[in-house]
Formats: structure tokens, sequence, C-alpha cells
């Protein structure tokens, strides 16, 4: 009988094992197909405020794309919008595309009032209602920064709180080139 049951254990603690090690596997892949998959612009469709649905392969491919993941309620997307808000003319070159989690019409309002974000006419904000950008963009941090160029390709990626510098940085004073910095 003390055999059984130390065999049953063993046998327990084998299947346990396996299945942590396949969920590890399986998140590992998943991140990079995630990585593969942003290299190029992603093909995804987000809610605007006003209700339109607005595909990423829709912004002009002639400019450069900025794509800021964040939420209202968040102090270091709070910071990130209000360093762009005094610095909108650093970024006249290029689309500034906010996305956001939050279904909140009236705080996300709010916070683009507070950061005089909709004074920037080269600024759109969406909403991520179905967990889009997730499928698209994998796992995300708040805030994440992804920046493309003209061709659709990324540039650079940036998670966590960015300095606007660093991402002005990136693309450069020249709205034909992007710089790529390691």
């Amino acid at each position: 009988m003390r055999k059984i049951i130390k065999y049953l254990v063993i046998v327990i603690i084998g299947i346990v094992v396996a299945y942590l090690i396949v969920q590890v596997i399986s998140k590992y892949n998943e991140k990079k197909e995630a990585e593969i998959r942003i290299q190029t612009l992603p093909d995804a469709a987000f809610a605007s405020v006003f209700g339109d649905s607005i595909n990423l392969q829709d912004f002009d491919s002639d400019q450069s794309l900025i794509l800021i993941y964040f939420h209202p309620e968040c102090e270091h997307c709070q910071y990130e919008a209000k360093e762009i808000g005094l610095r909108a003319d650093e970024f006249n070159n290029c689309q500034l595309v906010m996305i956001t989690p939050d279904d909140s019409l009236v705080r996300i309002e709010k916070f683009c009032e507070q950061y005089h974000l909709q004074e920037i006419d080269n600024l759109e904000v969406l909403l991520d209602r179905d967990s889009k950008f997730e499928r698209s963009f994998g796992k995300a941090v708040l805030p994440s920064v992804y920046i493309y160029d003209k061709g659709q390709k990324l540039k650079k990626q940036f998670l966590g709180e960015t300095k606007p510098e660093a991402i002005t940085a990136e693309i450069g004073s020249d709205s034909d080139t992007l710089f790529f910095r390691e």
C-alpha cells in the first residue's frame, strides 16, 4: 500500500511539473509570436471616442506613427500625457495614437482636457473595448510606447514611463528620418 501511495505521489508531482513546463513554454512562445507580430504595424481596429471603428492600418503610412497604450488613472500615463501636451509641437511630424482599455468616456474626456490633448490635431484617442491590443501586441505594461516608421515597421518599443525626449530622439527632427538607437 505504501508503494502505491509513493508512486501515486510521484506521478502527481510529475504531472504538475509537466503542466507547469508546458505553461511556461506556451507563454514564452506567445511572447515571441507577439514580438514578431509587432515588427510591422498590426491590422487591428479600435473604437474612437465617437464610436467609429478605426483600423491602425488606416493611418497615413507616409508619416511615422507613435502608439501609446495608457490608462487615465495611471500616474505614469498622466506624466507622459502632460509632457506630450506641453511639447505637442515636437510631435508635429508624426501621428500620435493613444489607446486605452478604459471604457469610461467621462474619464477619458477629463484626461484629454486636463492634459490639453484635444488641442493636438495629429492625436487620436482610441478605446480598446475587447482587449484587441493585448491580442495584437501581446501583454503590455501601462504605459507602453510603440514607434513605427513610415513603412509601418517597428523602430522602438518602450515599456513603462518614457520621457518625451526619448520618443523624440527616435523620431528625429527631420520628418523623413527615424533614428534607431539601442
